[in-house]
């Protein structure tokens, strides 16, 4: 450009408060709420400030990216009030923060770029909002919510996420990265139906509906990561529409938990790519995980040919439901079921229908289903078409009953239904099977609960049984051990039956060096 410049500078209003919280009815209310939060000029600094819908917000319609004249989101940072959706919808946010913005693990991407704060008494919550039709661009931590969740407790209720993200690294459909910090996921959703597509700067790199939420490493549907500490509850949320990784680290709920991960009454109807560590609900497990009464529907797959491996696994993993489980992890697969295929054109691959590559002793394993068409090393029920379709699984997830947790949220209206679901009733299966108890034997001070009955007449796997420091052997009719060890009950099997769990101390082979000098 040459000759004179003309600049006009905006000046965004602050809304008004009611009831100390500040009513947000404009796209210039939310730049001045924003402004609050921030501290910019002319606003006093106000991390801590309440904000509140009171009518759809809508941002100008997003055409032509590098020629229309956009109006850009800020990000709110390290925000630690509340923020009430009040049942309204923001469209169109517009955040193309590409990674050369931002150094590696600094800020992040989203309607709030950090939060950082709240405490167990008195939590950040953000609730009862709708982001749709919007385009999210960002480098590390990006997320449609929050690109980073730091030092903090947050609660987050009642989202809906129908908009484009991507990013270079960490990328969740809603967070970002969760570090050092307790937060809570209800009833939430990320879906791809109004994603709206813009047209690219490099020719060639237009994103597509087709990889409506992707990036390089670390992809989550609901959450990209969850590390240092921290403690995480997702219950009562779902994903829908293709996720994708250009390199490593991908699931449907979340792409890498490396914390303590409670997930429970998730499910994912999405197709998954990845070079590796790709699993259908979870891309890798490294810390206290526990999974229930969740599902995952769709294809599972790694699609290049010439990847050496990553981390400490060689070659290409892909899972059904998880696809790394590492040495130090914890992980509990509990009344849950993934239903696609599971591929890997790479010469070297792992792929298993539950778990693509397990290096930890904890893992524990109960009422699991997976294809049959797929193989599993692991304890799980292999279950063909016709069982998903015809109530069969449905009836034993809804039938389960650990003493702790039960299955009564599954249901299925066979001929309508094509596999199991939440409706909480199984309606068109019947069977003249009985059902008999089952009482299991672990050791003392064992703190999980294991499934308290069998269906005769049909095979049912057992759970696998986590010790520190203890490898788990199968079960046994007798406490002696003497006997052949099971991992299923037979078809065959009839009456009550009450089994022994077979764990010996892992030994472990030290050798020394003494090096004299002369």
């Amino acid at each position: 450009d040459s000759g004179d410049v003309k600049f006009y500078g905006k000046w965004w209003p602050l809304p008004k408060q009611n009831a100390g919280c500040y009513e947000i009815g404009s796209v210039d209310d939310l730049f001045g709420f924003a402004a609050i939060v921030n501290g910019n000029i002319g606003a006093k600094k106000d991390s801590t400030a309440c904000g509140k819908l009171v009518a759809d917000i809508e941002f100008k319609e997003i055409g032509e990216l590098w020629t229309d004249s956009l109006l850009v989101w800020v990000p709110m940072w390290n925000f630690a009030g509340s923020f009430d959706g009040n049942g309204f919808s923001i469209k169109n946010i517009f955040i193309n923060n590409p990674s050369n913005y931002y150094p590696e693990d600094t800020e992040g991407a989203g309607l709030f770029g950090t939060i950082s704060g709240g405490t167990a008494e008195k939590p950040v919550v953000i609730k009862n909002l709708t982001l749709y039709e919007g385009y999210i661009n960002g480098g590390w931590n990006t997320g449609s919510i929050a690109g980073l969740i730091n030092e903090s407790n947050v609660i987050l209720d009642s989202i809906t996420a129908d908009l484009y993200v991507s990013g270079y690294i960490k990328v969740g459909g809603i967070v970002g990265v969760i570090s050092s910090s307790t937060v809570s996921l209800t009833n939430s959703r990320k879906i791809f139906s109004n994603a709206k597509m813009i047209p690219a700067y490099y020719p060639g790199d237009e994103p597509s509906i087709e990889k409506s939420l992707y990036g390089t490493y670390n992809i989550g549907g609901l959450i990209s990561t969850i590390t240092n500490h921290s403690h995480v509850r997702i219950v009562n949320n779902y994903v829908k529409g293709k996720l994708l990784a250009w390199n490593c680290g991908i699931g449907a709920a979340v792409g890498i938990a490396d914390a303590d991960t409670y997930i429970s009454q998730f499910y994912a109807e999405s197709d998954i790519e990845a070079d590796s560590y790709a699993g259908g609900i979870l891309g890798s497990a490294g810390g206290d995980v526990r999974i229930e009464n969740s599902y995952h529907i769709g294809k599972v797959s790694s699609n290049i040919s010439n990847f050496d491996g990553a981390g400490n696994v060689r070659g290409v993993v892909v899972g059904g439901i998880v696809g790394v489980n590492e040495s130090y992890a914890n992980i509990h697969l509990v009344n849950s079921y993934h239903m696609g295929d599971v591929t890997a054109v790479n010469g070297y691959r792992s792929i298993d229908g539950v778990i693509g590559v397990n290096h930890s002793d904890e893992v524990h394993i109960d009422n699991v289903f997976y294809p049959s068409s797929l193989y599993s090393k692991f304890p799980a029920n292999a279950a063909d078409s016709a069982m998903f379709a015809n109530g069969s699984v449905a009836h034993n997830l809804h039938n389960y009953d650990n003493g702790s947790m039960i299955g009564a949220i599954w249901g299925q209206k066979v001929g309508v239904d094509p596999y199991p679901v939440f409706t909480s009733k199984v309606d068109g299966y019947t069977t003249d099977k009985k059902v008999s108890n089952l009482v299991l034997h672990t050791f003392e001070g064992d703190s999980n609960n294991y499934i308290n009955h069998y269906t005769e007449g049909q095979v049912t796997s057992l759970p696998t049984v986590a010790r520190e420091g203890q490898i788990f052997h199968g079960w046994f009719t007798e406490p002696q051990f003497l006997e052949d060890s099971l991992l299923f009950i037979d078809s065959s099997a009839s009456g009550d039956l009450e089994l022994y769990a077979k764990l010996q101390i892992k030994k472990f082979v030290i050798s020394t060096r003494i090096f004299v000098e002369d």
